[in-house]
């Protein structure tokens, strides 16, 4: 191979390595382009992602909870009765309704964590009132027909009156507020003996009817 010969191979090959360089300085370039531009849009996908995850997460637990027991969360419960008056209670349920059972027994179990005077869940007697014979029991005894109910004895216009006010420092306030607090919804009833079966006066009744 002639001198002049080896001096254009010497020229070719170095023009290839000086366009591989660049080739590979546009490569790096385009890469870091797309990279910077395409960031955003990669954000937007992972952020979309991430919130359908959040809504499948929220949706499940939701349904997990509609068809599950219903169950009391205990430091929400006991702080929101915390330093609050107490009183004698008594808890009631429909006898064959096994879910209300297990949630009574959970009122009970956390009423006497908050010193409350309870006593055993009891199933909902026969009522002697006719009107009510065809009342599914629990709401004889003042409850609702779905849900819990907080049940108390009101004899003359003074007791409505003084059970009207829910922001005064009562025990039926405080044990309202803890129930609404940990279940998200809660009734109230007051009334005499010619209405309903009423809990004796000074005791407040929680009757935990079939779930909603």
């Amino acid at each position: 191979m002639s001198d002049a010969d080896t001096a254009w191979w010497a020229w070719f090959w170095g023009q290839v390595e000086n366009w591989a360089f660049l080739g590979v300085v546009v490569a790096l370039a385009i890469e870091f382009a797309a990279l910077k531009l395409g960031a955003p849009y990669k954000a937007k996908i992972e952020a979309a992602k991430d919130l359908k995850i959040a809504e499948l997460n929220n949706e499940t637990a939701r349904l997990r909870k509609q068809v599950g027991p219903r169950q009391i969360d205990l430091e929400t419960f006991l702080k929101a009765l915390e330093g609050r008056p107490t009183s004698p209670a008594e808890i009631m349920f429909p006898k064959e309704n096994g879910e209300a059972f297990l949630l009574a027994i959970q009122f009970r179990d956390l009423l006497r964590l908050a010193k409350w005077q309870v006593a055993e869940p009891v199933p909902v007697p026969p009522s002697d009132i006719p009107r009510l014979a065809n009342q599914p029991s629990h709401m004889a005894a003042g409850g609702q027909p779905m849900g819990v109910t907080v049940a108390v004895r009101a004899d003359t216009q003074d007791d409505f009156q003084r059970l009207e006010d829910r922001d005064a420092p009562t025990a039926v306030n405080a044990l309202s507020q803890a129930i609404q607090s940990t279940l998200g919804g809660v009734s109230g009833y007051a009334a005499g003996p010619d209405v309903y079966d009423p809990p004796p006066a000074g005791t407040i009744r929680i009757i935990v009817g079939p779930k909603p």
